[in-house]
């Protein structure tokens, strides 16, 4: 009876020892992004918040994840068309095909109040106040008897091209749409293959707006050293709604912005820029334009 209790009793204490190295080992292994038992490999939640809508898409399925676009909020902070927020959060560890949700931001919320098109009859200047409206399409004549439509910022963009580049561990992708997010980290690249020189951007409204010039950061602005490294436009042509406006040379000056001002404002839905020759990178012949942004009278 006492030899049985003693077998029964080491019996006991092994299998103690082994189910608590299972434990250990399944801790583990969650821990190292393993999932036991399981067929499906484990990949880290990447992270896509202030990416645009397409990026974030691109970097999530890019590892075997499934994207979902979960809700539009208004944000003061996050520009429109970039994550706000994402579930799973960033870094965890997920099977194969888990699907990462994302919010996207619709930007600052407009003006409870749309200011109404007001267009004059006579040739006297008409005088509105909008310091207060967001995003308003306000239509005045002006001394001349041309219609002023406003400015209140371009929504879309499009391009004869642009650069998709896989360094093996992720996608950087150079949209578009990076000319006008209002940051100087990321920036709309052409994929040519050449120079640049014929490639085009247009960026675009959902109305007519008049337009009496723009902004321009040539170039990628991220760094000095990124700068230089990418080819970046010196000279370009600018088409409103496909009419051409003019030619201008652009200053190889780094980081900074270059105002051009058209000679005559014009009323458009959409500017597209046309690169008509570049100044060289000394790495790469990508050419890059950060930010483009336009003004009105």
């Amino acid at each position: 009876m006492g030899r049985m209790s003693k077998e029964s009793s080491s019996l006991l204490i092994k299998l103690t020892v082994i189910v608590s190295c299972l434990a250990i080992a399944l801790l583990a292994s969650r821990c190292s992004g393993i999932l036991p038992f399981s067929n499906k490999e484990a990949v880290e939640v990447p992270d896509v918040v202030e990416l645009m809508a397409d990026e974030a898409r691109d970097e999530i399925e890019h590892v075997g994840l499934a994207s979902k676009i979960g809700s539009q909020e208004y944000s003061s902070e996050v520009p429109e068309g970039r994550g706000i927020s994402q579930s799973p959060s960033a870094g965890k560890k997920v099977s194969k095909g888990t699907t990462v949700e994302f919010v996207v931001s619709e930007g600052v919320e407009p003006s409870a109040q749309s200011a109404q098109p007001v267009v004059s009859d006579d040739n006297e200047d008409t005088e509105v106040n909008a310091s207060e409206s967001v995003g308003g399409n306000v239509a005045v004549s002006s001394g001349s008897g041309a219609v002023n439509y406003g400015y209140s910022g371009m929504t879309h963009a499009s391009a004869t091209s642009y650069l998709m580049h896989d360094n093996g561990n992720n996608t950087s992708t150079y949209y578009p749409s990076n000319a006008i997010d209002g940051t100087l980290q990321y920036c709309w690249a052409e994929s040519s293959g050449e120079n640049g020189s014929g490639q085009s951007i247009t960026l675009s409204a959902d109305q007519v707006q008049t337009i009496a010039g723009m902004v321009i950061s040539s170039g990628y602005q991220k760094s000095s050293a990124v700068y230089y490294d990418n080819a970046r436009p010196q000279s370009i042509g600018v088409y409103a709604d496909g009419n051409y406006v003019g030619s201008y040379n652009l200053s190889d000056a780094g980081i900074t912005t270059q105002t051009i001002t058209f000679e005559t404002p014009v009323n458009a839905t959409s500017i597209t820029v046309s690169i008509e020759s570049v100044y060289p990178g000394k790495r790469y012949n990508d050419c890059c334009i950060s930010e483009i942004s336009f003004f009105g009278i």
